[in-house]
C-alpha cells in the first residue's frame, strides 16, 4: 500500500493589510494564513487563508484553489469537486468558522482516476478569547489520502476549558487513534496521538470561531504499515 507522508500543517499567525487595485475595490484583508506542506516529501507548498469576507483559499502548486464550498453536509461530512486537474476533498463546508480537508492532483480524464500530490490542511477565524469554565464535546471528520483515495473517520474530542486540556480518538480503517490529553495554549493545542499504550504520531491545530465553536488541526500517524498525515475538524453541538 502507498503511504502518502504528510508534515502537520501549522498557524503562522501572518496578518496581511488589504492592498489598492488601480481602478478597482481593495481586495479584502487576509485575517488567518497557514502554512500547507506537501504530502510525499513533508516540503513547504501552499498557504491556506481565510479573508474578513470569510473566504477561504489554498495555494496548491501556485494556483488559488478555492476551499469554501458551502452547503448541504453530505453523508461522510466531505464535498468533493474536481476542475482544472485538481481535487478538493473540504471538510467544515457547513461550518461557520473554519474548513479543513485534502486537495490533490488528478489528470481530470479518466472515471476513477487516483490522487497524487495530496497537501492535508486546515485554517479558520481563530478564537481570540477562549471560555474558561466547563467543558466540552467536539465531534466532527478527519481525512487523509492513502492509496490515492480520500479515506474518512469519525472523530470527537473532549475540551476541560478550565484545565486547559483535549483528548480525542477516531478510528480509521479499524485502526483505534487516540490523541492524548494535552494541553491548550491560549486558542491552538498540540501532542501527541497513541496506537494502544505507544506513541503512534502528533498532531496540532486551534480553536476557531467568537466562542471556540469549531476546531481543527492536522497530524501524522504511524499504524504499522507506514506514516501518513491527515487533517481534522469538528464543532460543539
Amino acid at each position: 500500500m502507498k503511504i502518502y507522508h504528510v508534515i502537520i500543517a501549522f498557524i503562522v499567525g501572518l496578518v496581511l493589510s488589504a492592498c489598492s487595485g488601480s481602478g478597482g475595490a481593495a481586495p479584502a484583508a487576509v485575517t488567518d494564513t497557514y502554512t500547507g506542506l506537501y504530502a510525499a516529501t513533508g516540503g513547504e507548498v501552499g498557504v491556506a487563508s481565510v479573508n474578513e469576507d470569510e473566504e477561504y483559499t489554498y495555494f496548491f502548486n501556485g494556483v488559488p484553489v478555492d476551499v469554501t464550498l458551502s452547503g448541504t453536509l453530505p453523508i461522510g461530512g466531505f464535498v468533493d469537486t474536481t476542475g482544472g486537474g485538481i481535487a478538493r476533498h473540504i471538510g467544515g463546508t457547513t461550518y461557520s468558522y473554519s474548513r479543513f480537508g485534502v486537495v490533490a492532483s488528478f489528470d481530470g480524464f479518466t472515471p476513477g482516476d487516483t490522487y497524487t500530490d495530496g497537501e492535508v490542511f486546515y485554517v479558520g477565524q481563530k478564537t481570540s478569547s477562549m471560555p474558561t469554565t466547563g467543558t466540552a464535546t467536539y465531534g466532527g471528520y478527519l481525512t487523509t489520502l492513502q492509496d490515492g483515495e480520500f479515506n474518512d473517520a469519525t472523530v470527537t474530542f473532549t475540551v476541560d476549558y478550565a484545565g486547559k486540556t483535549i483528548s480525542g480518538d477516531a478510528t480509521l480503517d479499524g485502526t483505534i487513534m487516540t490523541f492524548d490529553e494535552d494541553s491548550i495554549i491560549g486558542s491552538d493545542f498540540s501532542g501527541t496521538m497513541l496506537s494502544g499504550a505507544a506513541i503512534a504520531g502528533e498532531y496540532h491545530g486551534s480553536f476557531f470561531g467568537p466562542n471556540a465553536e469549531e476546531l481543527g488541526g492536522a497530524g501524522t500517524f504511524n499504524d504499522g504499515g507506514g506514516t501518513f498525515g491527515f487533517s481534522f475538524g469538528a464543532k460543539k453541538p
